[in-house]
C-alpha cells in the first residue's frame, strides 16, 4: 500500500478512482469502511523490521487466505528478518526495493495506485 499522493488528477482520478494516499491511516479507513459490513475483513498494523517509524500494514478476507501461510510469508519476513536489513535510514523507494528483492518473492508483488485496485485484490484472495 506504498504510493505516493499526486497534488494534480491522475488518470485515475479523472476516471473517478480514488489514488492511494502516502498516509497508511487514510488507506486503511477507505479499505476499512468499504467493509465495514465483511466479518472476515482482517487489517493487521504493525512495523517493518520492528521500527516504529515504518508502520505497515496488511489486509485480506480470513476465508479466501490460509493464515499460516501469511505468518511465515509475509508477516515473519517483514517483522523480524528485516530487523538487520532495515537498520538504516532508506528513503520509501530504497525501502520498497529492499522488500522486493530481500524478503519477499518479488513476482507475487503488485504495485496498486488506487484504492479500487486494492479492493479488487482483496476480493480475488490476494493480501
Amino acid at each position: 500500500m506504498l504510493s505516493a499522493w499526486r497534488s494534480t488528477p491522475s488518470r485515475s482520478e479523472e476516471q473517478g478512482k480514488i489514488p492511494l494516499s502516502s498516509i497508511l491511516q487514510v488507506n486503511l479507513t477507505a479499505l476499512r469502511a468499504t467493509f465495514s459490513e465483511a466479518a472476515d475483513i482482517v487489517v493487521k498494523e504493525f512495523y517493518l523490521g520492528g521500527r516504529v517509524s515504518r508502520k505497515i500494514a496488511i489486509a485480506y478476507l480470513d476465508n479466501m487466505v490460509d493464515s499460516a501461510m501469511i505468518h511465515d510469508a509475509l508477516m515473519q519476513p517483514l517483522m523480524i528478518w528485516a530487523r538487520p536489513a532495515f537498520t538504516g535510514d532508506l528513503s520509501d523507494a530504497q525501502l520498497l526495493k529492499e522488500i522486493k528483492t530481500t524478503l519477499l518473492p518479488a513476482q507475487e508483488i503488485q504495485d496498486l495506485a488506487t484504492i479500487d485496485e486494492v479492493i479488487d485484490n482483496i476480493l480475488n484472495g490476494n493480501v
